[in-house]
């Protein structure tokens, strides 16, 4: 019985997600949408059209147990925009969701 119950206890995993709600405020769509954390888990989305918005889930259940931050990247036209963001420790988030606001010059960002 100990046996089992340790077997158990050892397989059991806590699933990390964290949600990001993201809109494309420009008049143009940004290709190569991706958020992601230092050192580890990535989601991408190849498109985001131009007045959409979308919610993207971030599995953080595998990263390494240290602190760190959040980045996103895309393509807006010819550039390529990369802005970090936010901080997460010892593998965890500190909040549940993140709110990102692209502009054609500017990035704003909530927590919630």
């Amino acid at each position: 019985m100990i046996v089992v119950s340790s077997f158990l206890m050892l397989n059991c995993t806590d699933t990390v997600i964290m949600h990001f709600i993201v809109k494309n405020e420009t008049q143009h769509n940004l290709n190569n949408l991706e958020i992601k954390v230092t050192g580890g888990a990535a989601i991408s989305d190849s498109i985001l059209y131009s007045g959409k918005s979308k919610h993207i889930l971030l599995n953080m259940s595998n990263i390494p147990k240290h602190d760190g931050g959040y980045s996103i990247k895309y393509n807006l036209q010819d550039s390529i925009i990369m802005h970090n963001f936010g901080y997460y420790t010892n593998g965890y988030p500190i909040n549940n969701l993140y709110q990102i606001n692209i502009q054609i010059d500017t990035i704003i960002i909530k927590e919630d």
